[in-house]
């Protein structure tokens, strides 16, 4: 097992670490003293391209990249890769890895980065539909978002199909609501939480045409549905089909009225201005006529994401006990909490992209010495869009590293780490 990243890696040195990996990733360490503190690990892959970015850390003289294969781990790589804070390279076709990065001083190690994946698609040959995408000719749609359904986005919401007070979208049969709510006239399609918005999530053209409104002057952090003024960039495809890219990120519009766009062209970014209880894209069509168009219904995408998706960790979040001390810990969380004292206990939320009925989501929390505190799971009732799960810890009782897995079908996909001290 090799992962090979372009960068300015050295031979790897042991800085005070002890790091062990053993079923789901169990990662622990030792030597503490003024080491430095935990990067934030950033994940980009397109095609069998990886990219990976991680935040500085003050104080640190170097990082460590560490990865193993996903989801079975069998051994753990490591490179030292200086004071880079960014690798990208390409990787064969089907490769998929955990990924994490500690950063070092003469100290010693910190804790270690989120832990997070990647997995490559099995096949460098462009599908159908990645050429229809690139292609400005072809009629059909691209996706509006880029990176991977239930890692990067999901859809929480299709159009309703049914008219009046009744609720269907283009695969439930009439009357039943399927996976929309009433009236609701676009495709929603969400990021985790307004931590992505900040990062600055794209917005791409479906198709070409004339962009005729641009509105960016609006909040942007809506968590309810208080006001009807949006940020949006309208664009008219060539057939007057009007297509409404909805709730962007104030400042964000990448064009201007009266601007010729083609397909794949940078419109904005997503944001949760207007009528929004979160971060996402409200993706609305409407014919010459002002009717509602179902891109989904008329097979209208180049490459349409399938209605049923596997279960993902979407995104966890990590912060100390109680949840009643933040604005809005679900959808707007401060960092990640990598410091408790002794005695305190964690608030886990597993934020979940897709699934089935029966398939579950899950916690395991491990103490320093590598017992186990939590290992607790739900199961999903019904066909899953973007859900939450808040875990409950019980009091931390032992100083030292804690590591916290989150978990889809019993498969680690997400690990954070916190630092428990007596004060």
């Amino acid at each position: 097992m090799e992962l090979r990243l372009a960068s300015s890696a050295r031979s790897y040195t042991n800085y005070g670490l002890v790091a062990c990996v053993a079923l789901s990733l169990s990662l622990i360490q030792v030597t503490w003293a003024q080491v430095p503190g935990s990067p934030t690990l950033h994940i980009e892959s397109t095609g069998n391209v990886v990219d990976l970015s991680w935040t500085a850390v003050s104080d640190a003289d170097g990082y460590v990249l560490y990865y193993a294969d996903y989801p079975d781990v069998a051994e753990l790589g490591s490179v030292d890769l200086g004071a880079t804070l960014a690798v990208s390279g390409e990787l064969p076709p089907g490769s998929a890895y955990y990924v994490g990065v500690q950063a070092y001083n003469g100290e010693g190690v910190g804790m270690f980065s989120n832990v997070d994946y990647f997995s490559l698609p099995s096949t460098l040959e462009p599908s159908p539909g990645d050429l229809c995408s690139a292609d400005p000719q072809d009629a059909r749609f691209a996706w509006p978002l880029p990176g991977q359904n239930g890692r990067d986005w999901t859809i929480s919401n299709y159009v309703d199909l049914t008219p009046g007070t009744g609720i269907s979208d283009y695969a439930s049969a009439h009357g039943v609501p399927g996976k929309a709510y009433d009236g609701h006239n676009g495709v929603d399609i969400a990021i985790p939480t307004f931590r992505e918005q900040d990062r600055g999530v794209g917005i791409y053209a479906i198709q070409g045409g004339v962009v005729v409104d641009v509105k960016q002057s609006f909040p942007d952090r809506a968590t309810s549905c208080q006001s009807n003024d949006w940020n949006v960039v309208t664009v008219r495809h060539a057939d007057g089909t009007l297509v409404y890219y909805g709730h962007m990120k104030s400042q964000s519009a990448a064009v201007e009225e009266g601007q010729t766009v083609v397909k794949g062209d940078l419109l904005g970014q997503v944001g949760s201005s207007g009528c929004s209880t979160a971060p996402h894209l409200h993706l609305e069509l409407r014919s010459p006529g002002n009717e509602v168009i179902d891109p989904f219904r008329d097979q209208l995408w180049c490459d349409a994401p399938a209605y049923e998706f596997p279960l993902s960790v979407f995104t966890g979040v990590l912060l100390e006990a109680p949840a009643n001390q933040y604005a809005n810990a679900i959808k707007d969380p401060p960092p990640d909490v990598k410091s408790v004292p002794l005695g305190a206990s964690l608030v886990p939320i597993l934020h979940s992209a897709n699934g089935a009925a029966f398939d579950s989501v899950g916690l395991k929390l491990l103490r320093p010495d590598g017992s186990t505190q939590v290992d607790t799971s739900f199961t999903l009732p019904a066909s899953g869009r973007h859900g939450v799960w808040i875990f409950n810890t019980g009091t931390l009782n032992q100083s030292g590293i804690w590591t916290v897995h989150y978990l889809a079908n019993s498969v680690t996909q997400y690990l954070l780490q916190v630092e428990v001290v007596e004060e």
